[in-house]
């Protein structure tokens, strides 16, 4: 690993079944994947030229269907062949062999950190907020910002950017974001203007207008996640902080220690990185326990009305590539929307 890497903190939720009925009870598991370490500058080797040696090793304690876990999944420079699950349930041993590591990976939206006295909480940096910025640092003459549309869908491809708001289920973006490029003489206003039009304009209509929208609705228009805008005395000092949505808590993930995630966030009020627990990416593992396992009765789960945790799966087309342009989407610095 090199010092340009940063290790994104990830939330895995577990999914384990056995004959198409969710299992609902505890199990003790271990994933070992084998392979070689490509190095860097990655290097192929030629299939039959090596033995595959244990390259990737981590272990989980399954509570039940949709259990997190915050274990670390950088593979990056990983060159891996096959992985295996050995697990107790029910005080029975199984294995599973060439299983695959990950059935969903998304990538968590943008967002930037807001210290309170010795309490930091999570914010997402909206395409308003950052359009807002752009204007009020009067650095740039022109800059690109976009508009996403959200769905409480569940996205069909592999790789998705989510939004997680508390009390509510994940949102994930189409595939597609909506350029918008914005010229600073174009804006005949000042700073309260503009922040005015922001909060007046609507995504997917106005050409000039960044924003996004669930459902069509715009999510500017949830006052509960706004909830730095009904602090009038700190809006006056950050009138861009309005247009803010406050994150959902349960995707910090519980590290004391953030030095081992070997991640850093964005302190958008200096430009440095800072260390943070702020999952970056939401993944999901599905298991299935062999049918000759007799795992007794006990543990199954018979409702299935699966139940949607407060995330749900996923990471990303590149670890490097797509977290760099989460965090360049938020600078003055302009990111190549797909």
């Amino acid at each position: 690993m090199t010092n340009a890497d940063m290790v994104p903190p990830t939330l895995t939720y577990v999914y384990i079944d056995q004959g198409g009925i969710p299992y609902n009870g505890s199990v003790n598991f271990t994933v070992t994947c084998y392979g070689y370490p490509m190095g860097i500058p990655p290097i192929t080797l030629a299939p039959g030229s090596y033995e595959p040696k244990p390259i990737y090793k981590y272990s989980v304690n399954y509570t039940g269907y949709g259990s997190p876990d915050y274990h670390q999944s950088y593979l990056q420079y990983t060159h891996i062949d096959r992985c295996e699950l050995e697990g107790l349930a029910n005080n029975r041993n199984f294995t599973i062999k060439n299983i695959s590591l990950v059935s969903r990976r998304d990538l968590v939206m943008e967002r930037v950190s807001r210290d309170f006295g010795s309490l930091r909480k999570y914010y997402y940096a909206t395409p308003e907020y950052v359009s807002c910025r752009y204007f009020e640092q009067k650095t740039a003459g022109q800059w690109d910002t976009y508009s996403l549309n959200f769905s409480k869908k569940n996205s069909t491809f592999f790789v998705s950017t989510v939004l997680q708001f508390p009390g509510r289920k994940l949102l994930y973006g189409a595939k597609s974001r909506h350029r918008v490029s914005i010229n600073r003489s174009d804006i005949d206003m000042n700073l309260d203007g503009y922040v005015a039009y922001l909060e007046k304009c609507r995504a997917n209509i106005d050409p000039s207008c960044p924003g996004w929208i669930d459902d069509g609705k715009s999510l500017k228009s949830f006052p509960e996640y706004r909830t730095l805008k009904q602090n009038l005395t700190y809006i006056k000092e950050h009138p861009c902080d309005t247009f803010l949505l406050e994150a959902d808590p349960s995707l910090i993930l519980p590290f004391n220690d953030t030095e081992v995630l070997g991640h850093h966030c964005i302190d958008d009020s200096s430009g440095d990185f800072v260390p943070c627990n702020f999952t970056a990416m939401i993944e999901e593992s599905r298991f299935t326990i062999p049918s000759d396992v007799d795992l007794g009765k006990s543990g199954f789960k018979t409702n299935l009305l699966l139940p949607t945790p407060g995330g749900s799966a996923n990471v990303h087309l590149s670890p490097v590539e797509s977290l760099f342009c989460s965090i360049l989407s938020r600078l003055d610095i302009s990111c190549n929307y797909v």
